[in-house]
């Protein structure tokens, strides 16, 4: 009895291997979030926010996610307190935030984040204004590849990132128009607070032309 035990448990853990081997090595997949073209220059996200969908703005110069105060409203999430920042103007942003909310992008959860407000007022006049900037801090101890010319923001692996802190490549700013054709690749680093964007064959000696 013990005998034909064994035998059918190592019967049914060799069946069962593969199965979990690939359910593991689904779960390891890169995740893809597709991006809508807002403008010429900009690119929209579709997410929700405790429940609530809308499209946000995703700002790939931003350390703080905002939402838009109209969009605010209905939303279960106590606003205290005061941030206070500038903006790449130089224009003052000061107000109330709201802790440890969790947003989805499409099916995609980012990392917890504390949000802020903003009020678009009349910046983009003619169209209807986005329901919030969704900001690095929701991709905190992630990689992701922004591939403009797919309109996809690919979340990599962690090893893969990893594996790319030893090589020898340029952190630059983001510049849109410059590497519109080009895949970016973002590190969110929480040991120094800083983005690391790298660009594939780029070197630290190597110039765009080399592209």
């Amino acid at each position: 009895m013990l005998r034909k035990f064994t035998a059918a448990f190592a019967i049914t853990c060799f069946l069962l291997f593969p199965l979990i081997a690939a359910a593991a090595k689904a779960s390891e997949k890169p995740q893809v979030i597709k991006l809508q073209r807002f403008r010429k220059a900009l690119w929209k996200v579709h997410v929700t926010v405790k429940g609530k969908p809308g499209d946000f703005l995703l700002d790939t110069g931003g350390g703080v996610t905002l939402l838009a105060a109209e969009f605010s409203k209905g939303i279960d999430c106590k606003f205290w307190g005061r941030n206070t920042g500038y903006n790449m103007f130089g224009k003052k942003i000061e107000g109330p935030h709201c802790d440890n909310v969790q947003i989805n992008a499409g099916d995609v959860a980012l990392t917890p984040v504390n949000v802020g407000k903003i009020d678009f007022g009349e910046q983009f006049s003619g169209d209807k204004n986005p329901d919030g900037l969704l900001s690095l801090d929701a991709f905190d101890g992630k990689a992701f590849t922004l591939d403009q010319a797919a309109g996809t923001l690919t979340i990599d692996e962690c090893e893969s990132c990893e594996a790319d802190e030893g090589n020898e490549r340029t952190a630059l700013p983001y510049f849109p128009r410059v590497f519109r054709k080009v895949p970016e690749r973002v590190h969110r680093r929480t040991d120094y607070g800083g983005d690391d964007m790298a660009h594939p064959g780029l070197r630290r000696r190597g110039r765009v032309a080399d592209l």
